[in-house]
């Protein structure tokens, strides 16, 4: 069997953003996304953020784990097809563009955010 090979999209890792934020299996994101297990746990150890999410679980930032990729096909042949599919430059070119853009992000809780 020939294994298919594919990018994790950022459409995908706001799918693993919200998905892991409501407590999902890490095997039940991946059957979703038509993944491994295994690529969805290096997109979580990829997009850490250092906290804890709500679910006392490491916290996952799809925002932070993009821009990690994107940094890593800044240069080469690739870095065009990659920018064409993300959008990420568009999203990040003006600060409005950005904030509507994380205004659609699930809203990630913490421990700081309980009082």
């Amino acid at each position: 069997m020939v294994r298919q090979y594919r990018y994790i999209t950022f459409q995908d890792r706001k799918q693993i953003s919200t998905r892991y934020l409501n407590g999902d299996r890490v095997a039940d994101i991946a059957d979703g996304l038509g993944v491994t297990a295994a690529t969805v746990y290096r997109e979580l150890k990829r997009g850490e953020t250092g906290g804890l999410d709500r679910n006392q679980r490491r916290a996952y930032s799809p925002v932070l784990v993009q821009q990690r990729v994107q940094e890593s096909f800044s240069c080469g042949k690739f870095a065009r097809r990659f920018c064409a599919v993300t959008n990420f430059k568009s999203i990040t070119k003006n600060p409005e563009t950005l904030a509507a853009f994380l205004r659609a992000l699930p809203i990630l809780e913490g421990p700081w955010d309980e009082g």
